[in-house]
């Protein structure tokens, strides 16, 4: 009886209470009390929940077509010009190498033909075309300011704020915690107006998230950890103009620029919904 009651102590130590029976509990034992009570205390806690916004600003130029994009424009543009009626530039052309042929016969025509003809309007037209100098960058390119909206205008730019997580900065979606009678979308359009300011506006896509990180806090914190939700949103208007405490900087930065500023894995968390275009 003794040795029946001795096994289940040790596979049940709960039940078992090998104390009265003059033994020391295993470290095996220690430990899976102590796991006890702190999954017992983390039930106890709640989570913080936040909202977060993928403020996108769409390309404004188009991006260098890629080698298969240049072969199918030519393709197209072939066959549309196989295809197509003359323009009136073409006819004009036609006639404008009727006329020649008749000259170099030495056929005099009734009017002399004064007007300028298609070949010396293409030469000009030509001339204008390479007097014009095409910008390689933009301004904000060159001094490399990530703050403005009117950088790297052929690609895709997502909205990053360095903001205070506990006693440290980091780079991170713009977010604020979430308040009692609120939406989660709500907090989020919330945060956007109150972090970076009245002036700049965006459309949120939806009011549902379309992704979500957590994080734990340090075991004597009151809360377990931090529960974000993130929503999307297309930049419209403005530029971040709020002077809040809680805003150390902004950028406007491309996915691979964000990839090398935020820790590793915050990024694997949104890099399930930034599409690179």
């Amino acid at each position: 009886m003794s040795a029946r009651y001795l096994l289940r102590a040790i596979t049940n130590p709960v039940k078992g209470n090998l104390i009265k029976c003059g033994h020391v509990s295993s470290p095996m034992q220690q430990l899976y009390h102590i796991q006890r009570r702190s999954i017992a205390d983390s039930a106890s806690k709640p989570w913080m929940l936040f909202s977060a916004i993928c403020l996108e600003r769409l390309p404004t130029l188009s991006t260098t077509s890629s080698e298969f994009e240049q072969n199918y424009g030519k393709m197209l543009k072939t066959e549309e010009v196989e295809k197509s009626s003359l323009s009136d530039h073409e006819l004009r052309f036609r006639e404008d190498e009727k006329i020649l042929k008749t000259q170099k016969e030495g056929v005099k025509e009734e009017e002399e033909t004064a007007r300028k003809t298609t070949a010396e309007f293409e030469d000009l037209w030509e001339a204008e075309f390479n007097s014009f100098q095409f910008p390689s960058q933009l301004t904000a390119d060159k001094k490399g300011d990530t703050r403005s909206l009117q950088r790297k205008c052929d690609a895709k730019l997502i909205l990053l704020a360095k903001q205070k997580l506990g006693s440290k900065e980091f780079w991170i979606l713009p977010q604020g915690v979430h308040q009692q009678g609120e939406s989660m979308r709500e907090t989020a359009e919330r945060v956007l107006r109150e972090l970076c300011g009245e002036e700049i506006n965006g459309i949120f896509l939806g009011n549902a998230p379309c992704g979500f990180y957590k994080y734990k806090y340090p075991p004597n914190h009151e809360n377990v950890g931090a529960k974000v939700f993130f929503f999307k949103a297309h930049h419209r208007t403005g530029n971040v103009s709020s002077k809040s405490e809680d805003l150390i900087d902004f950028s406007w930065l491309t996915k691979q620029e964000i990839a090398d500023k935020t820790p590793s894995e915050y990024f694997k968390a949104i890099d399930q919904f930034i599409v690179d275009l």
